[in-house]
């Protein structure tokens, strides 16, 4: 049975409790747009009685998987509305070149476009399903974390690999390193938030992931220090 509701909102949100991400810009992507991907609080109590029956059949394993499949592909649909670039699938250096996966040029825009989607999917989208696994789920802790955990993992996990994709760009000119620097200070700065906002085993693969683009960050910005570094000694001599 198809129940209306749990993967869009049909009303636009009005309560002051929920909070735009700070640094965002409305004139990239309306954050009404935003809510469209999120659960209807409205419908979470249908939802939660259906739930609790399921649970109660003992199907809880099957109500996860299709929780988690069904909310994991509507907050990757959230991810291209935000205009975050998602890894592509290269098999080979042709696909590579044909898909631009390692040919892509770094500019502002997709370095402002990642830093926006990492925002507003940590202070936003992850916490409001929390909130909607909490009231769906609550009568059973093990399903709310697996079902939360299903949801969110993956995209968070598509979210990091796109910021990986940057630190793969040829382009090495010196205008890179402000780029990765300021993706480097935005997701250290807001790594924490989003650890803490994950349970058990989810919170150690995005730790050890976002911990690993950290690093590549990191490395993909030291030939362009060392290329500043030649020029400024070049100039001075």
């Amino acid at each position: 049975m198809e129940v209306h509701g749990i993967s869009s909102f049909t009303t636009t949100p009005t309560d002051d409790s929920r909070t735009y991400c700070p640094g965002f810009s409305r004139d990239s992507v309306s954050m009404e747009k935003v809510y469209l991907y999120l659960i209807d609080p409205e419908a979470s109590i249908a939802l939660k009685e259906i739930a609790e029956l399921i649970i109660l059949s003992g199907h809880d394993p099957k109500l996860c998987h299709i929780y988690s499949e069904t909310r994991y592909n509507k907050l990757m649909q959230c991810l291209y509305l935000l205009g975050v670039q998602i890894e592509p699938k290269i098999h080979s250096p042709a696909a590579a070149t044909a898909e631009g996966g390692y040919n892509l040029k770094l500019d502002c825009r997709k370095v402002k476009l990642w830093i926006e989607g990492l925002k507003i999917i940590v202070v936003t989208v992850i916490p409001e399903e929390r909130y909607a696994c909490a009231q769906i789920f609550g009568c059973d802790n093990t399903v709310e974390e697996d079902c939360f955990a299903g949801a969110t993992t993956r995209c968070t996990q598509q979210l990091l690999a796109g910021g990986s994709v940057m630190t793969k760009v040829k382009d090495q000119q010196y205008e890179k390193m402000p780029l990765l620097l300021q993706m480097h200070e935005e997701l250290a700065k807001i790594r924490p938030s989003l650890l803490d906002l994950l349970p058990g085993d989810a919170k150690d693969v995005i730790s050890q992931e976002a911990s690993m683009l950290l690093d590549k960050l990191g490395e993909a910005s030291l030939p362009t220090v060392g290329f500043l570094e030649f020029m400024v000694q070049s100039r001075t001599r």
